[in-house]
């Protein structure tokens, strides 16, 4: 096992760990990619919260589906870091 704070580990042994992770998020269906979790992650939540029917592989413009009335939903999510702006010029 790594040592619990990383900081020793190899980055081979990080991105193994991290490999294995999003394996272990996709099989308890939180992400549905190798990407990069977060977006993975909130579209779950949105979908769990407002009980709507996510849609399989890629479709522009679209990530779920409300089955009561047909409305369609793009999820965004993102992550705040220390090395990321808490606020955004788009």
């Amino acid at each position: 096992m790594l040592d619990p704070d990383m900081k020793r580990a190899s980055t081979r042994e990080l991105l193994t760990l991290f490999a294995r992770v999003l394996e272990h998020l996709r099989d308890r269906e939180v992400v549905r990619s190798g990407n990069n979790p977060v977006a993975d992650y909130c579209e779950s939540l949105v979908v769990k919260a407002l009980n709507l029917k996510r849609l399989g592989g890629s479709n522009k413009g679209c990530d779920a589906v409300d089955h009561l009335n047909g409305t369609r939903y793009e999820i965004k999510g993102r992550r705040i870091t220390k090395h990321t702006p808490r606020h955004s010029s788009a």
